[in-house]
């Protein structure tokens, strides 16, 4: 079994399930076993079927609801991930509607799936809703929360992951299961972190208690042996147990990938830990990409079933002509797609080459790799696993899309495909600024012109809700010498994040002469601000205000870095309270 598995029993051995009949006791007991078997499928879901009555004819809404979410985290146990989340928001609703107290069980079970999709992110996104929707008297709920959160973490973010895994450690004392899996996560975070001292406590402690309680199943041993083995040197031998590893409720592929990269780590092997790190991406994207392209299926199978009942009224006749029309249509715009994927996949092989040239600039050194490998595995490859699986719904032979479905598909894959293109443009520059001491002053620009064309350029992408304002100080004439591209890109990142953060209000450009002779130019917005914590940290290379907006945080390092060369700088104002307030400076010669 998957470690979803654990997540289920759990959810079945709250109090509330020790049923009263005797006979609904062994019926219990036979869904359990049904479980565990998949073959078992047909019986499994007719037990479940008969205790969600028997649960609902006795007014028992809490366990009736946890039989629901077993249902959800069997089907995405059982390769249907996308059926599981599905199930899961029905059951989230219907507990909304009825205004039921159990919200964090459908988190919970949300994370749960995405963790096994390996989309950390969200994973934790739903671990703190569940935790946010936890009473603070259910000690089982609140610890389930807190350790499936430290477990999440443990070995890609050891640090973090402690501080959840103390939050229960006093509680679990009275739960010998749950304070076995903290023991585990302790001495697993030990081991990402590389102490060997902290480690060998840890795994002491794991075993005493073992000892002192036999009821305890076998979880955490077979990872811990490995560990073991790890610290003692013996590589190859852990490496080979973890490889001939499967069906584990610990040890699941993303666990596997980041197991051997902390192995690598502490052999002092950084090539291979480093490749582990990339196999490991590639799991996650495979992963989410399977999940997306069922739900673009699952998509397609209920528009077409929508349209069948539809033309079902209509006369033979008519269907016939409807559906020639249609495959007339289609073949023409398979034929169009067909030349607009090729074009695609070059400009794509084009662009991974360049990519590639910034990841070997990037490999010099540890950080590097680390910021890039976080924040580019994740732009570029979500809206590449997007557009080929968009790609892949258009070109299904049968598949019969309404027209505005299939115009939507392809206007995704053109966003998508400029995205990528944009994300490697910045990487690409920000390389270059790196190799280039100074940008050369040998344009003159016509400086009100300049501005007022830059910020208005934006009208057909802001709504009816945001005007854009143009102000200045200086004579209508007035000429800078400067570098005209470089100011262009400067501009072109300050307005994109103004537009992308700003709902409402006003986009103002201002342009004026300092006292000191310097030309400032701010751009001031009524979006959504920066926090006193992050303001020194957004000219950093790879660093994100809201990492759930695209883009990988480079606009603000390359543009300031570029207000640099110019003889210049870009800065924050940290006075400004009501949005967003960037200053740039130029020298006038």
């Amino acid at each position: 079994m998957k470690k979803l598995c654990i997540v289920v029993l759990a959810l079945c051995t709250l109090p509330s399930f020790a049923a009263v009949d005797e006979n609904i006791d062994k019926l219990y007991n036979k869904y359990v076993d049904c479980y565990t078997h998949q073959h078992k499928e047909k019986e499994f879901y007719a037990l479940s079927d008969q205790l969600k009555k028997y649960y609902q004819k006795t007014d028992q809404l809490g366990s009736y609801y946890k039989i629901e979410m077993n249902e959800a985290i069997y089907l995405s146990e059982h390769n249907n991930p996308h059926q599981g989340i599905k199930k899961s928001i029905e059951v989230l609703n219907n507990m909304k509607e009825n205004s039921f107290n159990g919200l964090n069980l459908v988190y919970l079970s949300l994370g749960t799936i995405f963790e096994s999709c390996g989309n950390q992110s969200i994973a934790m996104h739903y671990y703190q809703e569940a935790i946010d929707h936890t009473n603070d008297h259910d000690d089982r709920l609140t610890i389930d929360a807190y350790s499936r959160m430290a477990g999440l973490l443990k070995l890609t973010n050891p640090t973090e992951a402690s501080k959840w895994n103390q939050k229960y450690q006093f509680l679990s004392i009275e739960f010998p299961s749950y304070h076995h899996i903290y023991l585990f996560t302790e001495a697993v975070i030990a081991f990402a972190k590389n102490n060997k001292a902290a480690f060998l406590a840890a795994q002491k402690a794991y075993f005493d208690y073992r000892e002192q309680h036999s009821e305890l199943d076998n979880y955490g041993v077979k990872t811990m042996n490995i560990m073991d083995l790890t610290f003692k040197g013996n590589y190859k031998e852990a490496l080979q147990i973890l490889d001939s590893s499967s069906n584990d409720a610990e040890l699941t592929e993303i666990t596997k990938h980041d197991l051997r990269q902390n192995i690598y780590q502490i052999q002092g092997n950084l090539t291979d830990a480093f490749e582990e790190m990339k196999k490991r991406a590639w799991c996650s994207d495979s992963l989410m990409a399977n999940l997306q392209l069922h739900n673009l299926q699952d998509m397609a199978t209920e528009a077409q079933l929508v349209k069948t009942q539809k033309d079902a009224a209509a006369n033979r006749m008519r269907m016939m002509t409807i559906i020639l029309l249609l495959a007339a249509a289609l073949i023409i715009l398979l034929a169009v797609f067909n030349y607009l994927r090729q074009k695609s996949r070059q400009n794509l092989a084009e662009k991974n080459e360049q990519l590639k040239h910034a990841l070997s600039m990037a490999e010099e050194s540890d950080k590097m790799k680390t910021e890039f490998v976080r924040s580019v595995s994740h732009e570029i490859r979500t809206p590449l696993n997007a557009i080929m699986g968009f790609a892949d719904v258009i070109t299904t032979p049968g598949l019969e899309l309404p027209e505005v479905d299939r115009q939507d598909l392809i206007n995704r894959i053109n966003d998508n495909t400029k995205a990528i293109t944009r994300i490697v443009d910045d990487m690409l520059h920000a390389s270059e600024l790196s190799s280039t001491d100074y940008y050369a002053n040998e344009d003159s620009i016509l400086l009100n012109q300049f501005l007022s064309q830059e910020l208005y350029s934006y009208r057909d992408k802001v709504t009816s809700k945001i005007e854009l304002i143009y102000t200045t100080s200086i004579i209508n004439r007035f000429t800078l010498n400067s570098n005209k591209k470089g100011l262009e890109q400067i501009l072109t990142h300050l307005i994109d994040n103004a537009v992308k953060f700003t709902q409402s209000g006003t986009i103002e450009l201002n342009c004026r002469q300092s006292n000191r002779g310097e030309i400032v130019i701010s751009l001031t917005d009524t979006g959504c601000g920066i926090a006193k914590d992050q303001q020194e940290k957004i000219f950093e290379n790879f660093y994100k205000v809201d990492y759930f907006q695209q883009g990988i945080g480079l606009g603000l390092s390359v543009s300031k870095k570029i207000a640099q060369k110019l003889g210049g700088d870009l800065t924050l104002d940290p006075d400004y309270t009501n949005g967003t307030r960037f200053v740039l400076t130029l020298p006038i010669s």
